[in-house]
């Protein structure tokens, strides 16, 4: 198709931008965060004005670290009530791992932020304890799956480890009001799978699903990174009593030669409510350039699943 009748955005939008995430808030406008801005990146939040065009951008997380290479994986989900709620891990290929995972969210699209208790917080925030959501320590290299709000507005988190040797506990978690409580869903798949990339997913009924990529623990050293590594495949976890049980799906065809990854799942907003989820996932190898220093894709294909019936 073309793409003549693509509108060029103008004004200070999306510096330097990468990993974006888009949400429509409470009065239809368009929000984003996105990893951004001047070396250390950090991540970066814009939303609409109501007279048009978009806010200047604001930092709301950060590292105190030296102009280099940093990731954060944000997620951004809207609640009914307006609140904005905006998660991300911190890595620093400095020390080639992720030292934790935060959320902030906002009552004022933006204007102000706040920690879980409601507190005010300055930003650009570092890692804190008062943002801080459960999560591994940086031996293991956590990062976030998403933040979802069910239909009651209990705010749900899912953090993951990503190296092998670590016990691959990833760690489902919600906010009840005064504290986070912790589920970890690593018993809820096979025994010999471990856990290490993934996506959080909450629909009108509530049910809670996580489309994750699971590899064989015995075949990861300790350290190893586990990014599309070659025994990875997908499973679909769906839990319909809050977390407490999850049924786990293999969703992938078990292909021994070529490893299924990069999970993805619907992500519903207040005016895309989710009654069944569609689930993505990849599959191909994933191979080191040695020349370039980076991995690049040789062949991927990209598999589409339904849920029907839950």
């Amino acid at each position: 198709g073309s793409l003549k009748s693509i509108r060029k955005l103008s004004g200070p939008f999306g510096y330097n931008a990468t990993y974006a995430a888009m949400v429509r808030t409470a009065d239809k406008r368009a929000a984003i965060v996105y990893r951004g801005g001047d070396a250390p990146c950090s991540v970066q939040f814009q939303i609409q004005r109501p007279q048009g065009g978009w806010t200047n951008a604001r930092a709301l997380l950060s590292q105190a670290i030296p102009p280099r290479y940093t990731y954060y994986g944000a997620h951004m989900t809207a609640a009914a009530d307006g609140m904005l709620y905006v998660i991300a891990e911190f890595y620093d290929i400095g020390v080639s791992t992720s030292t934790g995972v935060a959320l902030v969210k906002t009552p004022d699209f933006g204007k102000t932020w706040q920690d879980m208790r409601g507190r005010t917080v300055e930003t650009p925030q570092l890692l804190n304890p008062r943002i801080a959501v459960p999560h591994m320590g940086p031996e293991e290299c956590p990062y976030n799956g998403g933040v979802g709000v069910a239909p009651d507005g209990t705010v749900w988190v899912l953090v993951y480890p990503t190296v092998g040797g670590s016990p691959f506990r990833p760690l489902l978690s919600h906010w009840t009001g005064k504290r986070w409580e912790s589920i970890d869903i690593s018993p809820f798949l096979p025994p010999e799978r471990g856990f290490y990339r993934g996506l959080l997913c909450i629909d009108t009924a509530g049910r809670i699903h996580i489309l994750g990529a699971a590899v064989l623990r015995a075949a990861l050293a300790k350290g190893e990174n586990t990014f599309g590594h070659p025994t990875s495949q997908i499973f679909h976890l769906w839990s319909k009593d809050n977390g407490r049980t999850f049924t786990c799906r293999q969703i992938s065809d078990g292909d021994p030669d070529t490893p299924s990854w990069m999970p993805s799942i619907s992500q519903p907003g207040l005016f895309h409510p989710v009654e069944k989820p569609v689930l993505l996932f990849t599959k191909g190898h994933n191979q080191p350039n040695e020349k370039k220093g980076c991995r690049h894709t040789l062949k991927t294909e990209v598999y589409c699943v339904r849920v029907e019936e839950i």
